[in-house]
């Protein structure tokens, strides 16, 4: 199972899944400090997360059938890439993996719970990475998803 490069939107090359990769998985990336996004960001995230912490870290929430170390590399790439995590990544968080190193404090519970929706599975990948965004949301960080 090899990934394939491809020519990417921005000119430069992106990675596909290979067509026998099956199912998808739920990653996050750790964006800059909600002090350091532009104010306009930082009002429209205020609005819609009234329980985040003001020094609550912002993740950045989506879903992909490629390892998430290649969808990352893709985002800095600008292939198929999120506009914000291209300007304001700090870290990839590798979700599928039992106890994912997270760089914020987190209750077990909270982690065990993602890395079960963020695991390869065929279930639908859209209502997983919206449940891993909530389940964020719900323990007072700024989430900001596709």
């Amino acid at each position: 199972m090899s990934n394939k490069r491809e020519e990417g939107e921005a000119g430069g090359k992106g990675i596909k899944p290979a067509r026998d990769v099956v199912g998808a998985i739920v990653y996050a990336v750790l964006l800059k400090p909600f002090g350091k996004l532009p104010e306009s960001w930082q009002r429209e995230l205020e609005a819609s997360h009234p329980g985040a912490r003001r020094k609550a870290a912002v993740i950045y929430v989506g879903q992909t059938r490629l390892p998430a170390e290649e969808r990352f590399s893709n985002h800095l790439e600008g292939y198929k890439a999120s506009a914000k995590v291209r300007r304001y990544q700090q870290q990839l968080i590798v979700l599928d993996r039992w106890r994912p190193e997270l760089p914020f404090a987190a209750s077990p519970r909270l982690v065990k719970e993602v890395y079960l929706l963020a695991r390869r599975s065929r279930v639908n990948p859209a209502q997983r990475e919206a449940a891993v965004a909530e389940l964020f949301r719900r323990a007072g960080f700024y989430v900001y998803s596709s």
